[in-house]
């Protein structure tokens, strides 16, 4: 079962990645300098979020449902269907969105 969480985990890097090289050199240097800086933004804007201003409630509920999405369950049981759909949806939208560009970049 090991084998299949990892080609799970390789398979949505590298859709991760050659969806990020693909915004790059479709969009040019100085917007994906621009796009990396709002990302970068954003991580920080959602870190300060959980910080500072949601209540402890709040943050436990979130963690509660990403552990569960992860396959971790609250009486100490691992169910491996969760974390195995949550990676196919992941894998089937960074797929998705590099089909898009690609489809739509000319060949040269």
């Amino acid at each position: 079962m090991n084998w299949l969480w990892l080609f799970l985990v390789y398979i949505l890097v590298c859709s991760l990645l050659y969806l990020g090289i693909l915004i790059i050199n479709k969009a040019g240097k100085k917007i994906s300098l621009c796009l990396g800086v709002c990302f970068g933004g954003i991580v920080l804007l959602i870190i300060a979020l959980f910080r500072y201003v949601f209540s402890a409630k709040t943050i436990t509920t979130v963690i509660e449902f990403l552990t569960k999405a992860m396959g971790f369950m609250n009486d100490g049981r691992i169910n491996y269907l969760f974390p195995t759909l949550t990676f196919l949806l992941l894998i089937a939208v960074f797929g998705s969105g590099s089909y898009a560009i690609i489809r739509r970049t000319e060949l040269k």
